[in-house]
């Protein structure tokens, strides 16, 4: 009736297609899992330089301000087995006349590992300046929010944002 080949054949795709089912399945759990982090403290300090970034040989005509913070986060239960890498970053929020919004990364860290997710750092200094092309950091002030993308193995890209500190900004430059 059928021969050897007719039957592994069947054998073989049935088994493909319950492995696909179950890892169908399995990622639907990603859903429910979807949780906080154990601790989360983000404090920015005063900044450090704080100019008027105005060359004459430059396009580039900007406030700009360099800040140290210290951060301190428990990422280790955002970890599961869908967990690829998380990438982590700071940003400053601040709001302008003629943008209600801004958001801008000073700071970020790529985390491969559970064993790597907790963030325990003193005085960090930002690795990427604060700009504003109008002029309006002045006096303006500040909200500093840590993020965080989940980065899956397979499935949806997650994120999370807590608002951790806000300052005003000198109404003078400083050095």
């Amino acid at each position: 009736m059928h021969t050897f080949y007719h039957r592994l054949n069947a054998l073989l795709f049935h088994g493909v297609t319950v492995i696909f089912c179950c890892a169908v399945a399995t990622n639907f759990t990603v859903f429910w899992d979807i949780t906080e982090p154990a601790s989360c403290k983000l404090t920015a300090h005063p900044p450090i330089k704080f100019i008027r970034f105005d060359h004459p040989k430059h396009t580039v005509k900007a406030d700009m301000a360099q800040f140290r913070f210290d951060i301190d986060v428990d990422l280790q239960p955002l970890w599961n087995w869908n967990v690829k890498v998380l990438f982590v970053f700071v940003t400053a929020e601040y709001a302008t006349p003629s943008h209600p919004l801004n958001q801008v990364t000073i700071w970020d860290h790529i985390v491969t590992e559970k064993s790597m997710a907790v963030l325990n750092k003193k005085g960090v200094l930002n690795k990427y300046q604060l700009f504003d092309h109008g002029f309006n950091l002045r006096g303006n002030n500040i909200t500093f929010k840590l993020n965080w993308y989940t980065v899956p193995v397979s499935g949806p890209l997650f994120s999370s944002t807590h608002t951790t500190h806000s300052m005003t900004m000198p109404v003078t430059y400083m050095n």
